[in-house]
């Protein structure tokens, strides 16, 4: 059968006779979910990127069989697979053609733990809350603590090489990998590990990886960036030295998925530290805080976190963090976040004394706050990971997007970095909000422009380019833990040069020779313009509607402040969202009505109209609790959009039996106590 054809971008043409042909195969083979419907295409053809591409259809596998099933499916006929966990990336790397598959929702268990060897089997689907929930009565914790740990999956993690807050003293996921299971594209599965003891399909490909490394050791060592959060295109500089055996756990880290799916990984873990405590440093200025950062490092915290002005500010007016950041004091432009580690009290208070004692370090900041309280510290944390959310909590077409937000340099030059960096920005009169990890260099700056316009478009290249070239100069990285995705992939071989990236095309081939996985990101990279949510042609038609949505320009407008963090999708710190805890739908996510709502109010999408039937599938679960009018960092009301969809509904087509039956209800109950 040939359902598709694919290119090497994976833009896939499929007629709808050949989708169902496709879907029926899947639907044979596969114990999971088959979803070809218009709605499951439209929520899954976003993340938390700025970008949407429709699949061809959706599969939420049971197992590992599932997966291989899929994977020979499409194979044979010529259709691509793009993998995802929680659909949190800000890159794009879970966006594509071809068939989406959804690890989330059933390939999520833990399997063996072995306190003593400290490691941990686990499936891809496992988020990572929940993993160190499961660890804590061990004292254990997966240490890469990424800002979206409350939905982000394992797999996600390793297919990004996520690494978070405390890197500065973990490290990356690829250092806390004892080995992978992984479907290939032939279909094969393979357990890649450190011991290099393989044989078959995995043993070729690790020899080829060992030539490939060698042929360009070279240029491996001049072009790769001496930073720690180097994490472009494939990870040669993590093989080995030349003629040594190869481990591809550490190449398939941070692959993004176009190498193989990952349905299985050992991780090793650390001790949770016995006592935390949090220095937060006040500062009339961003770029004095980022130069007293080096200083503040010679004290060995487990984190310098920076946060600045926009974040703070959002964050004291949210409604649930208002009431949390007593930790502030008077109105800094920024804060640093300094946590330290130790075993006792009095180890941390040493610690803490340390950092106050030292001019160089602290000397600039105008006020400190030491927060020994776990509660507070939580408080602390929780303006620090709402940052993304928070940025984007202001209505209107302008927005603060990810696309230079993961550059990297050593943090000896963060703040003559980032000096340059907003000088590109102030030549575009674009202003910024910048947060994230100044211990090693990573600032997360989100330019605040509008994409709903060629010219926004255009002026996100054109400062992307200059960032690129400023990276360069400093001898850091575009990518330093989110992934190229699509948005930055196009700047591999600017940033690398045409050798390696001739390398990563053959990494590609060897791993995956049809290019079947998620195709377009790393080799043979799609547009970063292009497949853009909005871009120049982006339309929301106007809804006459029952409540005032001015504010957000209209119910669309509402729908579209969803920014595709998907906090709606945790399901033990909160409220929201209750349907999806119940059923790990999608659709019953806060995240997926409003992706449904605005693709029907949209120009864009297979959705058409807010009175097309998919939009009711999507509603039907919402309780209209309204824990996410609080909750969500970017404020989106579901329950008032559902009710402004139901009188609609009701008004054109009438009220549903249950909902009369419903209505009824008392006087049936009256009725029924005679």
């Amino acid at each position: 059968m040939t359902a598709g054809v694919r290119s090497t971008s994976g833009e896939v043409s499929v007629a709808d006779d050949a989708r169902r042909g496709l879907a029926k195969l899947l639907g044979e083979r596969v114990r999971g979910d088959v979803r070809f419907d218009d709605l499951s295409r439209t929520l899954y053809s976003t993340d938390a990127s700025i970008y949407e591409i429709v699949p061809v259809g959706v599969v939420v596998p049971h197992d590992v069989s599932d997966v291989v099933a899929v994977v020979d499916i499409c194979r044979d006929a010529g259709v691509s697979i793009v993998a995802r966990g929680g659909g949190t990336g800000l890159a794009g790397g879970a966006v594509g053609f071809g068939v989406q598959l959804d690890l989330s929702r059933y390939m999520n268990g833990i399997g063996e733990l072995d306190v003593e060897a400290q490691t941990v089997v686990v499936a891809p689907g496992v988020v990572l809350d929940d993993l160190n929930r499961f660890l804590l009565p061990h004292g254990l914790k997966f240490a890469p603590d990424v800002a979206t740990s409350s939905r982000a999956t394992i797999g996600g993690m390793i297919a990004n090489n996520s690494c978070g807050a405390h890197s500065v003293l973990h490290g990356r996921t690829v250092d806390h990998v004892e080995s992978l299971s992984v479907v290939l594209s032939t279909g094969d599965v393979v357990r890649f590990n450190r011991t290099g003891e393989l044989d078959g399909r995995g043993r070729e490909i690790c020899d080829g990886l060992g030539a490939i490394r060698d042929e360009h050791s070279d240029e491996i060592r001049a072009r790769f960036p001496k930073v720690m959060r180097s994490n472009g295109g494939y990870g040669l500089d993590r093989l080995g030295e030349v003629g040594t055996p190869v481990d591809a756990t550490r190449i398939l880290c941070g692959s993004e998925g176009t190498l193989g799916v990952v349905v299985g990984a050992t991780l090793g873990l650390v001790s949770v530290p016995a006592v935390t405590g949090i220095v937060v440093l006040h500062y009339g200025s961003m770029l004095s805080a980022l130069a007293a950062t080096p200083a503040i490092l010679k004290h060995e915290p487990a984190a310098i976190e920076l946060v600045d002005r926009l974040i703070v500010d959002a964050g004291r007016s949210n409604k649930v963090l208002s009431e949390k950041c007593g930790f502030l004091s008077g109105d800094p432009a920024s804060i640093l976040i300094v946590e330290f580690y130790g075993n006792t009290p009095a180890e941390i208070s040493g610690q803490v004394d340390g950092l106050l004692g030292d001019g160089e370090a602290c000397g600039s900041a105008y006020a400190c706050s030491v927060v020994s309280d776990l509660i507070e510290q939580e408080n602390v944390w929780k303006l620090r990971t709402g940052g993304l959310g928070l940025l984007m909590s202001k209505p209107g077409d302008a927005q603060p997007y990810s696309f230079i937000e993961d550059t990297a340099v050593d943090p000896g030059r963060l703040h003559d970095y980032i000096e340059r960096l907003s000088g590109i920005l102030d030549r575009e009169d674009i202003h910024a909000g910048y947060y994230a990890h100044a211990s090693v260099g990573c600032i997360h700056v989100k330019p605040v422009l509008s994409l709903k316009s060629a010219d926004g478009a255009d002026q996100m290249r054109r400062v992307a380019e200059a960032v690129c070239e400023l990276a360069i100069e400093f001898g850091g990285t575009m990518t330093g833990e989110h992934g190229d995705g699509i948005v930055r992939s196009g700047f591999l071989e600017r940033m690398y040069g045409a050798k390696i990236v001739a390398a990563f095309g053959a990494v590609k081939k060897l791993f995956d020779p049809l290019s079947v996985m998620n195709p377009g990101k790393i080799v043979s990279p799609l547009s970063m313009t292009e497949h853009l949510r909005y871009g120049g042609s982006y339309d929301s038609k106007p809804l006459k509607t029952y409540f005032d949505f001015s504010a957000h320009g209209g119910i669309g407008g509402l729908a579209e402040m969803c920014s595709g963090v998907g906090q709606c999708r945790q399901r033990v710190t909160a409220t929201m969202c209750p349907s999806f805890m119940a059923t790990r739908n999608e659709k019953d996510s806060t995240r997926g009505r409003a992706n449904a709502l605005r693709a029907a109010l949209s120009n864009k999408g297979v959705i058409s109209g807010i009175d097309d039937p998919s939009l009711a599938s999507a509603m039907d679960l919402c309780i209209s609790c309204k824990a996410c009018k609080t909750e969500c960092p970017t404020g989106v009301d579901m329950a008032r959009m559902k009710s402004e969809y139901l009188a609609r509904r009701i008004l054109t087509q009438g009220a549903t039996a249950r909902a009369r039956w419903i209505s009824n209800l008392p006087g049936r109950l009256e009725k029924a106590s005679r």
